[in-house]
This record gives structure tokens, C-alpha cells and sequence, in this order.
């Protein structure tokens, strides 16, 4: 009689926890401290007010004092820290500006601590600060921070999580680079930028048109899951209509990461695209009128992503000349065939391909051997059951190949060899009959 197994075989754990690209993912960035000096962790104690400074010392450079209680802080807490640099008040009860920040802080968290003065309180908040139900009350006022601080050093600013639908700052100082603003309720109308901001988190607000004045500086952009719909791009001075489009980018040349996936962009409109807008990352996944021969204009991508964009093939990228990294997940694509990456051979560039959770259950023999640099392969949570022997070719070297997830029975039939090289394979989730130990044999390095 048969039996079923889940295996996973890991004959390398790979060194990191990412495989793909430097910018594999643009998930939000949990705030660490990595100055120099002393750290000091007050977190999750409890605390509902410091009326006092806490210590005198010129060594401490981080302080957190996030998941507490906090719903005030004396002004002169933090006199005593002349080399304070990392703050963390995650977490918290703050209404509004809590209190001045020391000009030395060149890093602050305010990730979920920020009470509205009126307006709907979310059902955690309340019961963490101990808010009285009769505060909660609309939620459609809005909820716009003033944002009055000692700005001299600031360089990252966490705001994730607060309810805000609108942001102002008064006098910014001339180190900001870094906000983050994720997961709030901000609309265009109500958003002011610093003009020194290089690396903007916008995802998961109400946002429907981004302003051309806030593009001139920036590197990073990312506006995923907002209400983007349509998209001018052109040489800077082209002509964009700056009034039809909700984003136009013929300002963004110094623009090297742009994420706007989950926006139901509609219309994507482009005027003789050259190399001034040197995009390295570009990720318009979950969006169904992606025009791909607009993408291979962006002749600098080192990282595309298209996953969930409803294409039953592998797109012609022709142009593409140094694309690294791939992902095609969520598709429609149903086989890989030997010319599938044909117009990326010629560059010899691709390192990281994923098409995960497709519908592949043909892999045409050597479909992947022209691409001589590939590192990863993810084939997870497809549909297939048998390979030819040929499908991977012994010069490749693999850091990474994931078979999880298919229909394949048993570990002869994913067509692999003791001879290929391949540090890390995963072979979960198949619906395994029972095997031998002679079965094993077959997998890499053994």
C-alpha cells in the first residue's frame, strides 16, 4: 500500500534568510539600533509615565521603550543623554507631540503610539491604553500631525500604524532621509514631504495622486496597495500632463526603487523612455494592465516583479540588458518551454527566477540550461508530477531549488542528479509514495 510523506531535504541552509535580490522584498522595515555604545532595553515593563530623568551617561546610544504604557514624558527625561541617537516609543499611548525630542536623535520610532485626540480609537489601542469607550467615536475625521520636534540630526522617522490621514511638518531639518508612514489613512491632499526625504514608505494608505514635487530627490518609493490608476512616464520635461496622470515620473532621476503593486493601475502611458530614469527595482505586481514592452524602456532594472498580473507566459524582456532577478509568481503560466527565456540568454544576467504558484505541469528538456549564471530556481506550488532528466542542466550551479508544493510521487521523477550542484532543495509537500534509501541517491550532492 502506498504511503504519503512530507519531505524537506536541506543539504545547505542558505546563508541568509533571503535568497533573491538586495531588494527581494520592500516589507516593512522592523527599526533596529546600529550605533556605536551602550543599548538599553526598557520594553514591555509597563511603564505609564517617566516624570524623571532616567540616568546621566554619555555612552548610552540606544534607548527603547516600546510596548509600554506610556501616555506622557517629562520635557528634561532625556537632558542626561547628550549621545542619545536611537529612540524607540513603539507601542505607546502619545497624544499628538508628547514631548521635545533631543536634538541628538537621529533615529525615532513612533510605530503605533500616537492616540488620536478624537476620532475612532482601534479596538487594541483601547484596551492597551485604557481608553474609555465613550472616546471612540467617528472614523471618518480627520487626523492630521502636526509635527513639531527638535529636527538637527533626525535621519529616520517611523510612523507606521497610527490612523494619520494627514502629516505636516513645521521647520524639518536638513537630515531627514528616511519615513516611514505605512499602514496609516493619509490622502494626497494632506501630505507634505520634506524636500531632504530620499526613502518614502507609503503602502497601505489612501493615496490616489503623488505630486511632482516630492519626486525630485527621491531614490525609494514605495506605494503599494493604495489607489494608483494611472501612470505617465517620460524624459524629464516631457509630455506628461501632469494633471491627467496620478503619478508621473519624468521628475524621479534620481528614482532607483519604485513599488507600486496592489494599485489597480489601469493606464500606463510613456514617451521615448531613455536612460535618465535609472530604475534598478520595479515591482507592479498584482496590477492587470501592466504593459510590458513599457518595462523593457527601463534598460537599468536589476530586479522585476510581476507576480499576480494575470500573463499566461513568460514575458519578452527583450532590453533588459542587466535584469538579475525575477519573480513571475501567482501567474496563469502553465508550461516553461525551451524558449520561454530566450530573450534574457543573450545578456547572461538572470540569477533569481520564481515562478511560485503558477499552474506549470510541463518543463520543456533544457529549458533553463542557457541561463549559465541562475543561483535560484523556485518552482514551489505547482502542478508538476514528472521532469525529464534534461530539464536541469550539470553546469549549473544552484544555491537554491524548490520543488515543494507539485504533485510529484516520487523523488525519481523530478529528473534530478547526484551530479547536479545545488546547496539548498526543497522537496516538501509532494505527495510522496514510499521511498528507498536507494531513492535518495538521485538528489543533489549525495
Amino acid at each position: 500500500m502506498s504511503r504519503w510523506y512530507n519531505i524537506l531535504l536541506i543539504l545547505c541552509v542558505p546563508a541568509s534568510s533571503t535568497v533573491l535580490s538586495d531588494f527581494e522584498t520592500l516589507a516593512y522595515e522592523e527599526p533596529a539600533c546600529d550605533y556605536p555604545g551602550v543599548s538599553i532595553d526598557l520594553s514591555n515593563l509597563g511603564l505609564k509615565a517617566i516624570r524623571k530623568k532616567l540616568t546621566s551617561s554619555t555612552e548610552i546610544s540606544c534607548l527603547s521603550l516600546a510596548e509600554n504604557v506610556l501616555k506622557n514624558v517629562s520635557e528634561d527625561v532625556f537632558n542626561e543623554l547628550p549621545n542619545l541617537s536611537y529612540l524607540n516609543l513603539a507601542g505607546n499611548c502619545f497624544r499628538q507631540n508628547p514631548f521635545e525630542v533631543p536634538g541628538s536623535i537621529r533615529t525615532l520610532v513612533l510605530d503605533n503610539a500616537l492616540v488620536p485626540e478624537r476620532g475612532e480609537v482601534r479596538r487594541d489601542r483601547v484596551h492597551h491604553c485604557g481608553i474609555k469607550t465613550k472616546e471612540i467615536v467617528n472614523t471618518d475625521l480627520d487626523r492630521i500631525l502636526e509635527l513639531k520636534l527638535n529636527w538637527s540630526s533626525l535621519e529616520k522617522l517611523y510612523l507606521h500604524s497610527n490612523e494619520l490621514t494627514g502629516l505636516i511638518f513645521e521647520n524639518p531639518g536638513p537630515n531627514l532621509t528616511h519615513l516611514y508612514l505605512e499602514n496609516n489613512r493619509l490622502r494626497s491632499n494632506n501630505l507634505s514631504i520634506p524636500a531632504t526625504v530620499t526613502h518614502l514608505f507609503l503602502s497601505d494608505n489612501f493615496i490616489n495622486t503623488f505630486g511632482q514635487m516630492y519626486l525630485e530627490g527621491l531614490e525609494v518609493l514605495v506605494l503599494d496597495n493604495n489607489n494608483i490608476t494611472t501612470l505617465c512616464i517620460t524624459d524629464r520635461d516631457g509630455p506628461c500632463n501632469y494633471n491627467s496622470y496620478d503619478l508621473a515620473l519624468s521628475r524621479a532621476g534620481q528614482l532607483k526603487v519604485l513599488s507600486l503593486a496592489g494599485n489597480d493601475i489601469r493606464f500606463i502611458e510613456y514617451f521615448d523612455v531613455l536612460n535618465k530614469i535609472g530604475l534598478e527595482y520595479l515591482d507592479l505586481s498584482r496590477n492587470t494592465a501592466v504593459a510590458v514592452p513599457l518595462i523593457t524602456k527601463f534598460k537599468n532594472l536589476r530586479s522585476l516583479h510581476l507576480d499576480e498580473i494575470g500573463i499566461s507566459e513568460v514575458p519578452d524582456l527583450s532590453g533588459l540588458e542587466v535584469l538579475e532577478t525575477l519573480t513571475l509568481k501567482r501567474n496563469l503560466i502553465k508550461a516553461i518551454t525551451a524558449g520561454s527565456f530566450q530573450s534574457l540568454v543573450v545578456y547572461q544576467q538572470l540569477k533569481h527566477i520564481s515562478l511560485a504558484d503558477n499552474s506549470i505541469s510541463t518543463i520543456e528538456p533544457n529549458a533553463f540550461d542557457q541561463l549559465k549564471l541562475l543561483e535560484e530556481i523556485n518552482l514551489s506550488g505547482n502542478r508538476l508530477s514528472i521532469l525529464d532528466a534534461s530539464w536541469l542542466g550539470s553546469h549549473l550551479k544552484l544555491q537554491c531549488l524548490r520543488l515543494d508544493r507539485n504533485l510529484f510521487t516520487g523523488i525519481k521523477n523530478m529528473g534530478l542528479s547526484s551530479q547536479l550542484i545545488v546547496d539548498y532543495v526543497n522537496i516538501a509537500d509532494n505527495p510522496f509514495e514510499l521511498q528507498t534509501a536507494n531513492d535518495f541517491q538521485s538528489l543533489p550532492g549525495t
